[in-house]
């Protein structure tokens, strides 16, 4: 039997009990200081021990922590009885538009494309403006006073208009911002 010994240092005896009976065991229960005990900055003695200054950033970050994963479940419920719906259908506070699309819940509560952007190939793309392509009046710059040109060839100041283009109409004149009246714009000249 090979019997190993360590050097505990000063072993204090803490409790003895020698038994009443013939048969009973000698137990004694000793005190073992731990000299070798890593110390670090949270874990000192065999302990974790946290300072008092760390509470304070814990305790800002339980609080975000909580904060946010009460938003998502929020967000979570709140999401659950809306549906999503598309372009010229009904919206409300149930059903939303597609926002991913440029949908926006217009003033008669149908989704519709913001000003300046019509509904083109499932989504808000933005009007074209004066000389550029058209296939009919309402994807023009209406707030212009553009029109879709139907016919080509025809004078329409300061250029020729050019067939399915935004254009003027051919009592307007383009002014480099918008359509105006020609007699508004020249005088009583007209062109």
């Amino acid at each position: 039997m090979v019997s190993e010994t360590n050097n505990f240092g000063t072993l204090t005896p803490i409790h003895t009990d020698f038994g009443s009976n013939i048969g009973d065991l000698l137990v004694v229960e000793y005190d073992v200081p731990q000299t070798k005990v890593k110390k670090t900055l949270f874990y000192k003695y065999g302990q974790l021990s946290i300072p008092k200054w760390a509470l304070i950033p814990a305790g800002i970050l339980a609080f975000g922590l909580l904060t946010a994963l009460c938003a998502i479940i929020v967000s979570s419920i709140l999401s659950q009885g809306k549906t999503t719906v598309t372009y010229s259908q009904t919206c409300s506070k149930t059903s939303i538009c597609k926002s991913d699309v440029g949908l926006i819940c217009g003033s008669q509560s149908k989704c519709d494309c913001p000003t300046n952007q019509y509904w083109y190939e499932d989504k808000c793309v933005d009007q074209p403006t004066y000389r550029e392509q058209c296939n009919q009046t309402s994807e023009c710059r209406t707030d212009l006073n553009l029109i879709c040109a139907e016919v080509e060839g025809q004078c329409n100041c300061p250029n020729t208009t050019i067939v399915q283009t935004c254009d003027c109409s051919s009592t307007s004149y383009w002014t480099g911002s918008t359509c105006t009246s020609r007699s508004n714009y020249l005088g009583k000249k007209t062109v």
